[in-house]
């Protein structure tokens, strides 16, 4: 009878690994009586304790084993570290030191010279462009905010039929005149539909008072249809 002997495989990632110990039992056995500490290859064999790796790392949030290649464990680890100020210094040292031997990203490179002459430049430049392009009112954004309420509010509501332009109801919007309001004829709250044939324009004052109810003066009440297709 031949007996084997004791081989042992290359590195297989960063652990050694013994092929009589992935065998039959009477290699496991013979592994055994040959090799008594088989956790020295980094191999878990059944009637020995569980091997500790060389390559285990200790991470320093929550001090678990782990074999990855970072110094944290997990990400969630990694992002709920501290840094002190030895820290940082060590890592604009570290960067400093990246930069001095391969030189800047950015160094040697076409760009915008930052001094006070292009600087302002820049600003006269960005001015002529805004003047060819026009420049948004503050009543824009103010027009902007309240269709975005009225359409979130729709949604939420659910009152957005399919046949509803939106489109339409944005240039409606758009087209109120000052001291008008957009109002909804039959109040979303009571179930009305956020469409254009349920919009009208209203005087502000009368706009509250009218809140969702259908008490208010009608001959007040303007036809969107009629400001905007004469």
């Amino acid at each position: 009878m031949v007996t084997p002997t004791l081989k042992q495989q290359p590195l297989v990632g960063k652990r050694l690994v013994c092929p009589l110990s992935l065998g039959s039992e009477q290699n496991r056995l013979l592994h055994r009586t040959v090799n008594p500490a088989p956790q020295a290859y980094g191999v878990r064999v059944p009637g020995y304790p569980p091997y500790i790796s060389i390559n285990m790392k200790i991470c320093p949030k929550c001090k678990t084993q782990h074999e990855k290649q970072g110094t944290f464990c997990s990400r969630k680890c990694a992002n709920s570290r501290t840094w002190t100020d030895e820290d940082k210094k060590k890592k604009s040292n570290s960067i400093k030191k990246t930069f001095a031997l391969n030189g800047h990203p950015c160094q040697g490179k076409p760009g915008w010279k930052h001094d006070d002459a292009m600087k302002e430049h820049k600003r006269l430049k960005s001015l002529e462009f805004w003047d060819k392009k026009g420049r948004k009112t503050k009543e824009h954004f103010v027009i902007k905010n309240r269709i975005g309420v009225s359409k979130y509010r729709a949604k939420k509501l659910q009152a957005t039929p399919p046949d509803a332009n939106l489109k339409l109801i944005g240039e409606i919007y758009k087209h109120c005149p000052k001291g008008y309001e957009v109002d909804h004829i039959i109040a979303l709250a009571e179930g009305g539909l956020h469409h254009q044939d349920n919009l009208q324009y209203l005087p502000s004052m009368e706009n509250r008072r009218k809140n969702k109810t259908q008490n208010y003066n009608k001959d007040l009440a303007i036809s969107w249809k009629k400001l905007m297709w004469p």
